[in-house]
């Protein structure tokens, strides 16, 4: 592959990346408002994860604290609706 496409093909997934990123944030914020998706957020949010590829360890670091706020989340309002 030449220096040029090699190049557009790192963009491509740099792009990519961020936009997962985003998507990965807005889906467990999404389920950290609403609990009553928390489960189907945390599910999803954790496959698109494993998609990431070169990401920033601080980036990384930040949808994993999200990840663990909302896996707390989830398990606070199941023991809750165990309760009822």
């Amino acid at each position: 592959m030449n220096q040029i496409a090699q190049s557009k093909l790192h963009e491509l997934r740099a792009k990519t990346n961020r936009q997962l990123m985003s998507l990965i944030l807005n889906t467990l914020d999404r389920g950290l408002a609403f609990p009553d998706v928390a489960e189907k957020a945390y599910s999803e949010a954790s496959e698109w994860m494993q998609l990431l590829n070169e990401v920033a360890p601080l980036e990384r670091r930040q949808l994993e604290r999200k990840l663990a706020e909302l896996r707390a989340t989830l398990g606070s309002h199941l023991q809750v609706q165990a309760a009822c």
